[in-house]
């Protein structure tokens, strides 16, 4: 795998676990009504965004990229409130297993591993911008409400104006009696419901850009109304290379500490500049 291609998976993988796979976080607040109070999802949104201080998750799953299988597992910690957390990943790239260490602040994520010192520049951590990345596309994060990209309960939020829970059955989930409730969210739906133009805007062009309009997510309620995990498998076409991400959230424990500051400057390269980098260095090659 060339180092644009690793960096761009390595890159697009972090930024999805991190955000909770990515476009069903774009659609975060984007309706919500009085009839669907009731539900129990809807419920269970409201319960644990109330939970003071950070919550402490485990992520599995994985991604297919361009034709390359990332698989990730590894666990952290989330401040829904001050929009930061920090988290550890195992994954192989290449054939290569390898381990990454993210830190995020507000809609940037910076990740540090043994592979980012055989990129230019040789700096420890890498930055992905969000807002910028989604920029890019044509999509206002702001405009979506996505104050909180990196927040792995963000799903809940926008479900409850997406559509109507539907109950599975039940499991333990880490020692815990669960419901399950299965919801497919239409993403034109729950724009259709925000009174922000430029929101509607956006979820179309994320809809445009990856091609994906429905999105099935699964969710795991305690007898407190509080999300135990959390599921979303679905497949997309980005730019033209068929993606699938496959990832489950296990919330853990509530109200922990979060001790997050973002790496200092000089030790940071863009992930945007390197592949810039990597695209000239081709080009060049070939011409």
């Amino acid at each position: 795998m060339t180092i644009r291609a690793r960096a761009l998976s390595i890159g697009l993988v972090a930024a999805l676990a991190a955000s909770g796979c990515g476009a069903e976080e774009s659609a975060k607040k984007a309706a919500g009504s009085a009839k669907n109070a009731l539900d129990p999802v809807a419920q269970a949104a409201e319960t644990t965004s109330s939970q003071k201080g950070g919550i402490a998750v485990t992520l599995k799953g994985g991604a297919s990229v361009a034709g390359q299988d990332v698989p990730m597992e590894g666990s952290g910690v989330q401040d829904r409130a001050g929009k930061k957390g920090k988290f550890s990943f195992t994954t192989q790239v290449g054939g290569k297993s390898m381990k990454i260490d993210e830190v995020m602040v507000d809609q940037v994520i910076y990740m540090r591993s043994d592979l980012f010192s055989q990129l230019p520049g040789g700096k420890p951590w890498m930055k992905l911008d969000l807002r910028a990345a989604a920029a890019k596309q044509g999509i206002d994060l702001d405009a979506l409400g996505n104050g909180a990209t990196q927040d792995p309960t963000a799903a809940l939020d926008y479900l409850k104006g997406a559509g109507t829970s539907k109950k599975v059955g039940t499991a333990t989930i880490n020692g815990t009696k669960t419901t399950q409730y299965h919801v497919d969210v239409d993403l034109r739906k729950a724009a259709s419901k925000n009174s922000d133009p430029d929101a509607k805007k956006s979820v179309e062009k994320l809809i445009q850009t990856s091609g994906v309009q429905t999105l099935p997510v699964d969710v795991w309620v305690d007898d407190q109304h509080l999300v135990r995990r959390e599921k979303v498998a679905y497949s997309a076409d980005i730019k033209g290379e068929k993606t699938s991400f496959d990832f489950t959230i296990d919330l853990t424990k509530f109200g922990v500490d979060v001790d997050v500051k973002a790496p200092p400057a000089d030790q940071v390269s863009d992930i945007s500049d390197l592949l810039s980098q990597a695209g000239a260095v081709s080009g060049g090659a070939s011409s």
